[in-house]
């Protein structure tokens, strides 16, 4: 099944990760090219998977990490960039004074 459980085929004006990912962006980079440009300073979303930078910088200037932690993340392993990108989502959560729940894509997979 694609979409969400309101919208089986998907539509673009939901905000569900579900129905997100049965479309990309127009003019999107990919989520390589997104990260090649991240690691050369420029922040960029979404992504055609619909996602921000690690860092959130795109949609968060002052959440930026420096040049040298940004080619540290694309030279570590997948474990090392999770406990890097949980920092931002705990940076992320803080900035907007929220709890900050991570799920696989399921809503209510904090419950």
């Amino acid at each position: 099944m694609s979409g969400c459980p309101r919208h089986p085929g998907g539509d673009r004006a939901c905000q569900d990760i579900r129905c997100l990912r049965t479309w990309e962006p127009a003019g999107a980079p990919t989520p390589d090219e997104q990260l090649r440009r991240w690691a050369a300073g420029e922040s960029v979303c979404p992504n055609t998977k619909h996602e921000c930078c690690p860092d959130f910088s795109c949609c968060h200037p002052k959440l930026a990490w420096s040049i040298e932690k940004r080619i540290g993340f694309l030279a570590a392993g997948q474990g090392t960039r999770e406990k890097m990108m949980m920092g931002s989502l705990v940076a992320l959560g803080e900035s907007l004074n929220e709890k900050v729940y991570v799920t696989r894509g399921e809503p209510t997979d904090h419950e």
